[in-house]
């Protein structure tokens, strides 16, 4: 805090700060930012003393433990390791060029805040060891980053940005547990599910996965300029969704098996383009189980493998294409 000569009849005019006087300042800190400071003191002649040590001071400190965070806190360029849950509560974490490891069985909850996530890499050192739940009144950007060995991301909310991700060794890779949610330009691949809709309706647009589970609503399928997927009977109970080129035409088909009417069905969407060709592989009044791709016969054509069960019996099912 300094100022200007004021002249020999007021030698401190213009000069801000605790000169001569007994002033408090204080900073009202609401982002965090790591702020630095010095004091130096200047008597009434001006002859200026020695700079005290360098000062600081963190809003928002980083605990290894459990971190609760209320206000703003952005870490660059960081490598952080936590051994406890993250908690964001009418706060902000933004992590930009960071790392964020969790080291035990945790969670990152923002309950009433943002999560922004800028090309970074969350994961555990544990494997699947922790998750990240995004609540309804909160919101989640996330772009150009990378996230591993975790539970998976759960939203809850609607207000989310989620851009040019890869998702990869998750037990599960997202469930979208709200509506109007578009996640674009991604890729997620995961043990289980890599995609759950527990929403209403939302959007993939460009987005590379391997199995899509719809327990309620619908998700509007957008790959590559691919059209919308409509069809009324396609099957709309227990209803899971894997993607894969059956056909060898460099275009990616949807292959779907649930409940529809009264029977089970397993039915091949084919893309060749410009619309798809449906084909109803097999109707059955049992429920099929874990569906397997795999050239059985090894004639260069994909064959499907399923089990499964009814009322009278567990059966196994292989669909040999011709």
């Amino acid at each position: 805090m300094s100022g200007k000569y004021g002249g020999s009849s007021n030698p401190t005019q213009g000069y801000i700060g605790n000169m001569m006087q007994l002033h408090n300042y204080a900073l009202n800190v609401s982002v965090n930012r790591t702020y630095f400071w010095q004091i130096q003191t200047i008597d009434n002649g001006l002859k200026a003393g020695n700079w005290s040590s360098l000062q600081s001071y963190d809003p928002c400190p980083y605990s290894s433990g459990n971190w609760n965070i209320t206000v703003e806190c952005v870490r660059y360029n960081e490598n952080i390791t936590v051994n406890g849950n993250i908690t964001v509560d009418n706060g902000k974490l933004v992590l930009i060029n960071s790392t964020l490891i969790f080291n035990s069985s945790s969670s990152l909850r923002v309950i009433n805040g943002v999560l922004n996530i800028t090309n970074s890499n969350i994961s555990s050192i544990n494997a699947n060891s922790f998750d990240i739940n995004i609540h309804s009144s909160s919101a989640l950007q996330m772009e150009n980053s990378y996230l591993s060995n975790s539970n998976g991301i759960e939203l809850n909310s609607s207000d989310v940005v989620f851009r040019d991700n890869v998702l990869t060794d998750n037990v599960y890779g997202i469930t979208l547990a709200n509506d109007n949610i578009l996640l674009a330009n991604s890729t997620i691949s995961s043990t289980s599910y890599d995609i759950i809709n527990d929403g209403s309706s939302n959007v993939l647009l460009n987005v590379s996965f391997s199995s899509l589970s719809v327990i309620s609503g619908y998700v509007t399928l957008e790959r590559y300029l691919i059209a919308n997927v409509t069809d009324n009977n396609v099957p709309a109970s227990g209803v899971s969704i894997t993607a894969y080129d059956m056909n060898n035409d460099s275009y990616v088909d949807l292959i779907t098996k649930g409940f529809t009417g009264s029977q089970y069905e397993l039915v091949i969407y084919y893309w060749n383009g410009s619309d798809f060709n449906k084909s109803i592989i097999s109707d059955t009044d049992g429920y099929y189980g874990t569906l397997t791709i795999i050239d059985y016969d090894k004639d260069n054509d994909l064959d499907l493998v399923s089990y499964g069960k009814n009322p009278n019996e567990i059966f196994s099912r292989l669909f040999k294409k011709e």
